[in-house]
């Protein structure tokens, strides 16, 4: 490569990931303190140069918090790859001149030949010119095309010179070449969003003994030898270990458990012998052992003689690995209970690991990971908070399918909905994601943890419940403000109860409070009703008690709202079905009894309070008991507003408050029917064929039938 002009100016800095930075491509980032010292600004350009003489160009990004003293610099992994460089690696870094590259070749990674190819390779170009990203030969790029549903890979074959910034004027050429059709888009730490304290300890479980066996030897311990990873479907397991398995260049092994079951005799056991006995032999190794609860089931609970041979197996497998340096083995599951318990002591998997669904904060991380090769709509970047913080419950897995959907519906918009789509009906410069996309998308794409009998489709917030001021407020103080301020509720040591039970006549507000509270609250919203848990079946109840309140804590922050909670908490000794009721009462008050370390707040309804079993009454259960108080005048006059909002009215205030003052005594829901009487008064006038305005007349002619 021709070197461009340098300055003199040396420094030598060691390799780090790029801290999952949005819109982090083609930039680099430095250590605050070298960069003060050097005199290098955001925005400059560097050339960085290994100790095997490869070099790339890049810009400097801004500085991450953190990385002050540690004399790091981030690259992204086109250019750890490019460089041939890894993580922990030692490189040069100078000052250098950017020029505009003349011409680029790029060669697709996969198969591309739908697209036109002087069309993809204007495309290519635009997409380029738009994110003003520097291109440097050998790195791997990503870009989305049309009818693509992630962004597809292209390497760069030839750049002349052979780093710089593509302009207008380059000539932009598309490729295949032999050696690179095929190639797989091998996982990094790039790709693993949202992990952050997850990844560094597994890097210190599994890289320092591969990278640093002779430290372990001098101080005389042995170093972990499996590392067994548990968590929800879609968090990261399996892409966490091939991204160290990639960065470290060692060689992976890769076992599935429900695949690698065979119905012959010992062909199981062979298996996992050969691959195993292959990892010895090809140091450094990394076993993944997938979804172990299928081949190393709890001998206690199987009756399968094939189970309890390869089960045997495998704790002989993993005890064989004391005398081998080199070869580590993580194993992934999401039923961690499900596992024979003895691959479980130290000597075998040492260290559990849970990997839990992202925060906010990660779910940022990851949406950038998974957009950073679309085309979006300026000033997306400040959409993206927001968009984080409504992705509640969602995993990596599915904010990943999140991002393909809203690629897709831009995708869409790009065919007439009169007929058929055409290849020309296609403008790729017009395809640009917007955040409308991902609008659309969070309406299509659900939370996989919340897939099933528990969710509930609400829109409810606190705007839409009337009156009720001091009631919202302190279930703000309980629910909110505790999420928001935890740092000064510890240091107050101020604990809110984990249960809160809200009673009130039938029709005022009780389960529609609740589920506001879900959604205006940030939590994730799950609802229990008594017949999702009462089963004939013995252990049936308690089990899906138990599922429930996994299912919240996985999603956490999260709400369960269980309704009518008298009808399945009923006093002991009450009632039929005593024995069912018992179980499900002492279940309740375990789980309710685990959730003091978790985000989970329980808001049970009742009209019926005396009903209630007393243990579940307690403060430290449900500790906090609102009693919803009747409407004052105006908030039966808001919630008369609230249920008109959305028709056009020519009621006026006096009209509205002079209603009000009649309907003393009366309920948030006999006020919402008596709104719906009045919009049917409204229509029947024009024989229901009209869309017409409300008026006084008819919140009078509502009241009028709904007191007959």
């Amino acid at each position: 490569m021709e070197i461009l002009e340098l300055h003199d100016m040396s420094i030598i800095l060691q390799v780090e990931t790029t801290g999952h930075q949005h819109g982090m491509g083609g930039q680099v980032i430095i250590d605050s303190i070298v960069m003060e010292q050097e005199e290098i600004s955001v925005g400059d350009t560097i050339l960085i140069r290994t100790a095997s003489e490869k070099f790339a160009l890049a810009h400097v990004g801004n500085p991450k918090e953190g990385d002050e003293g540690k004399g790091y610099i981030r690259l992204d992994r086109g250019i750890r790859g490019a460089i041939k460089t890894t993580i922990g690696s030692m490189v040069e870094i100078e000052p250098a001149e950017v020029e505009i590259v003349n011409s680029i070749k790029f060669a697709p990674l996969s198969d591309v030949s739908g697209v036109d190819a002087e069309q993809l390779s204007e495309y290519i170009k635009e997409s380029f010119v738009a994110r003003g990203r520097l291109v440097n030969q050998g790195v791997i790029e990503y870009v989305a095309l049309p009818g693509k549903g992630s962004a597809t890979a292209f390497k760069i074959l030839e750049s002349d010179p052979d780093s710089g910034i593509v302009s207008k004027d380059t000539v932009v050429e598309v490729e295949y070449a032999f050696d690179t059709w095929g190639m797989s888009r091998e996982a990094t730490f790039d790709d693993v969003g949202g992990l952050g304290e997850e990844l560094q300890h597994i890097r210190e479980l599994i890289e320092y003994p591969i990278k640093f066996p002779d430290v372990y030897q001098e101080i005389g311990i042995n170093p972990a030898r499996g590392v067994l990873l548990f968590g929800p479907p879609g968090t990261g397991k399996t892409l966490m270990t091939r991204a160290i398995s990639n960065e470290l260049d060692a060689n992976f092994h890769y076992i599935n458990g429900p695949s690698i079951i065979s119905a012959g005799y010992g062909e199981t056991e062979g298996k996992l012998r050969s691959i195993f006995d292959a990892a010895n032999h090809t140091l450094p190794s990394i076993i993944l052992i997938d979804e172990i609860d299928a081949i190393a089931p709890n001998r206690d609970d199987t009756g399968s003689f094939t189970d309890l041979r390869v089960t045997t197996q495998l704790l002989e497998l993993m005890d064989g690995l004391q005398s081998v340096q080199g070869v580590m083995v993580v194993a992934t599951t999401n039923r961690i209970d499900a596992i024979e318990p003895a691959l479980r002591r130290p000597g075998r998997f040492d260290r559990e690991l849970y990997v839990g669904p992202p925060n906010e904060e990660a779910r940022r991380e990851i949406l950038g990971i998974h957009t950073r090769g679309m085309l979006l709509e300026e000033n997306f970047s400040e959409a993206v908070p927001g968009l984080a913080q409504r992705m509640n419950g969602y995993t990596g897995a599915d904010i990943r399918e999140l991002a393909r959907e809203a690629g897709v519906n831009a995708l869409r918009k790009q065919f007439p909905s009169d007929g058929p789509a055409n290849r020309e009906d296609m403008s790729l410069s017009d395809l640009v994601v917007t955040v409308d996309d991902f609008e659309h998308a969070l309406k299509t794409v659900q939370p996989s943890v919340l897939r099933g009998p528990l969710a509930r489709d609400s829109k409810l917030t606190m705007e839409n419940i009337g009156g009720l001021d001091e009631v919202k407020l302190r279930l703000n103080e309980l629910i909110k403000a505790p999420q928001e301020n935890a740092e000064i509720f510890e240091k107050m040591g101020i604990e809110t109860p984990p249960g809160i039970l809200i009673v009130g006549p039938p029709g005022t507000g009780k389960t529609a409070l609740a589920q506001a509270a879900g959604n205006d609250f940030g939590a994730t919203f799950l609802q229990v009703e008594s017949s999702d848990i009462f089963s004939e079946w013995v252990g049936r109840s308690e089990k899906a008690i138990k599922e429930t309140f996994l299912i919240a804590r996985r999603a956490a922050p999260s709400v369960i709202l269980i309704d009518n909670i008298d009808s399945m908490a009923r006093k002991i000794g009450e009632g039929g079905g005593e024995s069912v009721s018992t179980r499900v009462i002492n279940q309740l008050l375990t789980e309710i009894d685990g959730l003091r370390e978790h985000d989970v707040k329980v808001i049970g309804t009742t009209d019926r309070i005396e009903d209630i079993d007393e243990s579940l009454l307690s403060p430290s259960r449900f500790g906090e008991i609102i009693h919803l108080p009747p409407l004052d005048e105006r908030g039966r006059l808001e919630v008369i507003k609230i249920h008109l909002q959305d028709v056009e009215t020519k009621v006026t205030e006096e009209e509205m408050k002079n209603i009000s003052k009649k309907l003393k005594g009366w309920s948030g829901g006999k006020l919402a029917s008596l709104c719906e009487e009045a919009k049917l008064s409204a229509i029947r006038e024009k024989d229901y064929k009209e869309i017409v305005v409300v008026e006084g007349k008819h919140l009078e002619n509502a009241l009028k039938k709904l007191s007959e």
